[in-house]
C-alpha cells in the first residue's frame, strides 16, 4: 500500500508540475492558495499541531484568530508550491515579483569578495525556495543543504527544479556531504542553511525561539565561528500583492565570540519577522515537541 500511495503522490505532483510550469504566475498564485485552503480542510493531523503551536506562542489569540492564521499559513504554502513549479522559466519575470535591493545584493557581494564563502542562515518562512532562486539567478553562487524527500522520484523532481535556477544541491544524508560543503565554501559559494526546525540526530542546543525554549541545530554555526566564515541572515516575505521582499542582515564580528549570543541573534531576527508575518511560517512543524 505504501508503494501505491507513493506512486500516486508522485503522479499527482508531476501532473501539477507539467500543467502549472507553463501557466502565468497570477494563475499559480490563485490555484495554490485555493488548494492550500482546501488541503487545510482535510488535514486532520498537522492543522491541530498548528493550532497548538499558535496558541503556545500567541496566547492572546482567540480561537477564530488561530483558525484564520492557520488557514492563511496553508494558503501561503500552496502559493509557494505553485511558484516552485515555475522555476524552469522564473528567470524571465523574477524581477517583477521579487524586490531584491541593490544594498542587500552588495552586502552579499562584498562578503563573497573575501574568498571564504558565505553562510546564510534562513528559515521556512515566506517562500524560502524563492529566496534561493533569487540569489542564484542574480549570479550569487548558492549551494543549499537539504533533507531528501522520502519518495525518490519526487526527490529527483525537487532537485531538478532547484538545479534549474542554478543552485548546487547538497543532500544532508549524502555520503561525503561535509566534503562537498567545504569544497563549495572553498570555491566561494553562499551556503544556505535553514535553522528554524527541530531536527533529530544532529547537534542541538536549547535556546529561545519565538520566546519559547526550542532545540536548535548548532553545527553550522560552530563551523562559521571556527573558520571565521562571513555570515548573514537572509529572509524573504510575501507582500499584500503576493510579490516578495528579500532582506539581508549581516552578522557582526562581535557575535563570533560567543556561539550562544550568535544563535540568539539569529533566532531573534527570524522570530521578529515571524511575529510580523505569522501567516508565513510553517506552524504545522513540531518545533516545541508538543504533539
Amino acid at each position: 500500500m505504501k508503494k501505491i500511495r507513493d506512486k500516486l503522490i508522485f503522479f499527482i505532483v508531476y501532473i501539477f508540475y507539467i500543467v502549472f510550469s507553463r501557466t502565468p504566475w497570477k494563475v499559480n498564485i490563485f490555484i495554490g492558495s485555493f488548494l492550500g485552503r482546501l488541503f487545510f480542510c482535510f488535514d486532520f493531523k498537522y492543522k491541530y499541531l498548528a493550532f497548538k503551536n499558535l496558541k503556545l506562542i500567541f496566547p492572546e489569540y482567540n480561537y477564530k484568530k488561530i483558525i484564520n492564521v492557520a488557514k492563511d499559513c496553508y494558503s501561503n504554502l500552496g502559493k509557494n508550491l505553485f511558484e516552485f513549479f515555475l522555476f524552469p522559466r522564473i528567470k524571465y519575470f523574477l524581477g517583477k515579483i521579487v524586490d531584491f535591493s541593490q544594498k542587500d545584493f552588495e552586502i552579499l557581494k562584498s562578503y563573497l569578495n573575501q574568498k571564504k564563502g558565505v553562510v546564510i542562515f534562513s528559515a521556512h518562512f515566506g517562500n524560502w525556495e524563492l529566496l534561493g532562486a533569487t540569489l542564484a539567478l542574480n549570479n550569487l553562487p548558492l549551494a543549499v543543504v537539504v533533507r531528501s524527500v522520502y519518495i525518490k522520484r519526487l526527490n529527483f523532481l525537487v532537485e531538478k527544479l532547484r538545479s534549474s535556477v542554478g543552485e548546487l544541491v547538497i543532500g544532508r544524508a549524502e555520503e561525503e556531504s561535509l566534503k562537498k560543503l567545504l569544497f563549495a565554501l572553498k570555491k566561494g559559494y553562499i551556503i544556505g542553511v535553514l535553522i528554524d526546525q527541530n531536527i533529530k540526530n544532529v547537534k542541538n542546543v536549547n535556546i529561545k525561539f519565538l520566546g519559547k525554549e526550542a532545540s536548535t541545530p548548532i553545527s553550522f554555526l560552530e563551523m562559521v565561528i571556527k573558520y571565521n566564515i562571513p555570515s548573514v541572515i537572509g529572509l524573504i516575505y510575501r507582500l499584500k500583492n503576493n510579490k516578495h521582499k528579500v532582506v539581508i542582515f549581516p552578522i557582526e564580528e562581535k557575535f563570533y565570540k560567543d556561539k550562544m549570543e550568535f544563535l540568539k541573534f539569529v533566532n531573534d531576527k527570524i522570530s521578529e519577522y515571524i511575529n510580523k508575518y505569522p501567516k508565513q511560517w510553517v506552524w504545522m512543524h513540531d518545533r516545541w515537541n508538543i504533539s
